[in-house]
């Protein structure tokens, strides 16, 4: 009965770090759907937000390590179906830090993960730049095969904003050659065509993990280490280091 008890005491209030571990230490397992997405919503509610006031850069990255660890806890109470849906439903929360959060929970779910990449893979089409993002990240954090996803990650090299091109990016980087040649294509022209400085630098740094693949647009990485963004010549110079090392 302590339970129930807990629940609508916090629902009064909000689901932060220190109500979680309280419903954890009761280790009662939580069934209801719309218990289990009250809470994972009401928690990623309470997230720390970037920027607030009196914290700095690695108090915030504390901070998501600490919700993070403290949500997976949460989510181990709930049926896997049910803790999925919700943790998906908060990759488009309107909290950035619950995003994240979100993404990393996601990402550490135990189980066959085929259908999760499916339906992270939708995402990549909606509307909403911070949920396409979201989706990149737990991806990201994930061992995916590179069939399922490729193509998606490809098109969000076009995306129109910079976050969502660079995590694509930098996801085909990881890669490498498996990507395939038309990835490397793909990348190769987002380092001669973005416009956003950090964008350009993640093509430019995953052309230079795609081996052989990028043998065709060693021009454009040399043309870029002499006239693009200072970042931009830096990874060009490192793409090219690593391309050359590699032939050795």
């Amino acid at each position: 009965d302590a339970l129930p008890q807990l629940l609508e005491g916090i629902r009064t209030g909000r689901l932060d770090a220190e109500a979680a571990e309280v419903v954890v230490k009761l280790g009662q397992p939580i069934e209801s759907a719309d218990d289990v997405q009250w809470l994972i919503n009401s928690f990623l509610n309470a997230c720390l937000v970037r920027g607030q006031q009196g914290f700095t850069s690695a108090d915030y990255k504390f901070g998501l390590a600490w919700h993070t660890k403290r949500l997976k806890e949460l989510v181990e109470l709930f049926p896997r179906e049910l803790a999925i849906k919700s943790l998906l439903d908060g990759l488009d929360h309107s909290n950035e830090s619950g995003r994240i959060v979100a993404a990393q929970v996601l990402a550490a779910q135990p189980g066959d993960a085929s259908e999760l990449v499916t339906q992270l893979v939708a995402i990549l089409r909606k509307s909403r730049w911070e949920a396409r993002h979201a989706a990149l990240l737990c991806l990201s954090a994930m061992e995916v095969p590179v069939q399922p996803v490729c193509g998606a990650l490809i098109d969000r090299l076009q995306d129109e904003e910079s976050q969502v091109r660079t995590a694509a990016a930098e996801i085909l980087g990881k890669f490498g050659p498996a990507a395939g040649p038309e990835s490397a294509s793909a990348l190769s022209r987002m380092a001669r065509e973005d416009k956003y400085p950090g964008s350009q630098a993640a093509a430019v740094r995953a052309l230079g993990n795609m081996g052989k693949l990028a043998d065709p647009w060693k021009n454009t990485l040399q043309q870029l280490s002499k006239n693009g963004d200072l970042i931009v010549q830096r990874e060009a110079n490192q793409a090219l280091s690593t391309l050359n090392s590699s032939k050795q």
